[in-house]
C-alpha cells in the first residue's frame, strides 16, 4: 500500500512541480485546496492526468484558522508544507504577510500532534517571501522545543527560486504566472532551479534522510558566471554553506547557466507551438 503524504500549496509554482515530484516517487498524495474547483483543473492537468488515482483533495478554506488541518492529516506518514501567503500590496505587511505564514507553520505542527502516524513535516521556505518565511523558521524550532513532538521537523531553505514553470501549457501562461519572466537580474544569489529543489522535500520523507536540521539549498557556483542582460537588482549578499545538504541527499546543485537554460528552453518550446 502506497504511503500517504499531504501537500499544501499545490497550484503554486514550487508546489506544483512538488506534486508531480511525490507524484511519480510513488507517493499518494492528498493535496490541500482552498476551493473545490482546483480540484478538477489540478486533477486534468497533462502532467497529473496519468497519475489520477494516486491524487486526492481536502479542503481548508481558510489555512490561517486555527485547527484548520484537523481533518485532513489521517494516515499521513509525511506533510511537504509549500503554501504561504503571497506578498501582496498592504499597509500592515506583518499582520497580512508575516503572521499568516508563521501561524500556518505552527497550526500544521499542533494538528500533527494528534496525528500517531506522520513521521515528519517538510517545511519549504523561500527568500522570495523574505521576513514572512525567515521568522517561520524560528517558530517552528520553538514550537519542537516546547512539545517534543513525536514527529521530526526538517526545514529548507533555498534563496529565491526560478526554473519552468510545469503548470503551462502554452506561453501566456508564462508570461502571467512565472517568476522573473523578464529576466530582470543582476546578480541572483542562491537561485535555485525548480527540479532539484523539489527533489529535497519529496526525498526528506525517506528515514535515510537526518531529521530536525535545516537544509540550505544553495549552488555554491552560483555567480561565478553571468547571463547577459539590461536590468539592475539591488542585491544582498548571504554567506551560506551548502555542503551538507549535497551530501545528505546525494547529488549536486544546478548551476545559474543550466537553471537558465532550462527556462528558456521551455518558454522557446512554447512559443514555437
Amino acid at each position: 500500500m502506497k504511503e500517504v503524504v499531504l501537500l499544501t500549496g499545490a497550484s503554486g509554482f514550487v508546489g506544483f512541480k512538488t506534486l508531480l515530484t511525490a507524484l511519480q516517487a510513488g507517493y499518494n498524495v492528498r493535496a490541500v485546496i482552498r476551493k473545490i474547483e482546483q480540484a478538477e483543473t489540478l486533477r486534468t492537468h497533462p502532467k497529473v492526468a496519468p497519475y489520477s488515482d494516486q491524487l486526492a483533495f481536502a479542503t481548508v478554506p481558510a489555512l490561517t484558522d486555527h485547527g484548520a488541518f484537523d481533518h485532513v492529516l489521517f494516515d499521513v506518514v509525511a506533510v511537504l508544507h509549500v503554501a504561504n501567503p503571497l506578498a501582496i500590496a498592504t499597509n500592515d505587511y506583518e499582520r497580512d504577510i508575516i503572521e499568516p505564514a508563521v501561524n500556518i507553520c505552527i497550526y500544521v505542527l499542533h494538528s500533527a500532534l494528534s496525528c500517531p502516524s506522520i513521521r515528519r513535516i517538510i517545511i519549504t521556505s523561500s527568500m522570495g517571501y523574505w521576513n514572512s518565511k525567515d521568522l517561520a523558521p524560528a517558530a517552528v524550532k520553538g514550537f519542537v522545543a516546547q512539545h517534543k513532538p513525536h514527529f521530526e521537523t526538517i526545514q529548507m531553505l533555498p534563496g529565491v527560486i526560478i526554473g519552468p514553470n510545469d503548470r503551462a501549457t502554452d506561453e501566456a501562461y508564462l508570461h502571467k504566472n512565472t517568476h522573473d519572466w523578464k529576466l530582470r537580474m543582476s546578480q541572483v544569489l542562491g537561485q535555485r532551479q525548480t527540479d532539484p529543489m523539489v527533489f529535497v522535500p519529496v526525498d526528506a520523507v525517506k528515514p535515510s534522510i537526518p531529521g530536525n536540521t535545516d537544509c540550505t539549498l544553495f549552488s555554491n557556483e552560483t555567480g561565478c558566471s553571468t547571463l547577459p542582460s539590461n536590468g539592475t537588482l539591488p542585491t544582498m549578499r548571504w554567506n551560506v554553506e551548502s555542503g551538507r545538504t549535497e551530501e545528505a541527499f546525494g547529488w549536486k546543485f544546478e548551476t545559474f547557466e543550466a537553471t537558465m537554460k532550462a527556462m528558456i528552453g521551455q518558454y522557446l518550446e512554447l512559443a514555437s507551438g
